[in-house]
C-alpha cells in the first residue's frame, strides 16, 4: 500500500488532479454535510410540531371528557335534587292536614 501510495504521489497528472480539484472534493462534501443537517434540522422540527399537536389534542381530550363527567355529575345531582324537593313540596299538604281534614 505505501508504494501504492509513493507511486500515486509520484505521477505527475494525479497530482495536478489532486491539486486542482481538491477544493471541489471538499465543497462537495461540505455541501452533503449541510444538506444532510438541513433535512435533519427539518424531520425534527416536524416532528417537534406533531408531538406538539398531539399533546393539545391530549390535553383538549381530557379536558373536554374532564368537563363532560364533572358537568354531567352535577347535573344528575341537581337532578335528584330537584325530585327530592318536588316529592317534599307534593307531600306538604298531607304532613299539614290532620287526620280529620283527609
Amino acid at each position: 500500500n505505501m508504494e501504492r501510495l509513493h507511486a500515486v504521489n509520484s505521477d505527475v497528472d494525479f497530482t495536478f488532479l489532486r491539486m486542482a480539484f481538491e477544493g471541489d472534493l471538499l465543497e462537495g462534501l461540505n455541501y452533503v454535510q449541510d444538506l444532510f443537517h438541513e433535512e435533519t434540522h427539518h424531520m425534527l422540527h416536524r416532528a417537534h410540531l406533531e408531538n406538539e399537536l398531539l399533546f393539545i389534542l391530549y390535553l383538549l381530550t381530557v379536558t373536554c371528557l374532564w368537563y363532560g363527567v364533572l358537568f354531567r355529575g352535577v347535573s344528575n345531582s341537581a337532578d335528584k335534587e330537584l325530585n327530592r324537593a318536588r316529592d317534599f313540596v307534593t307531600r306538604i299538604p298531607l304532613q299539614v292536614m290532620t287526620a280529620r281534614e283527609m
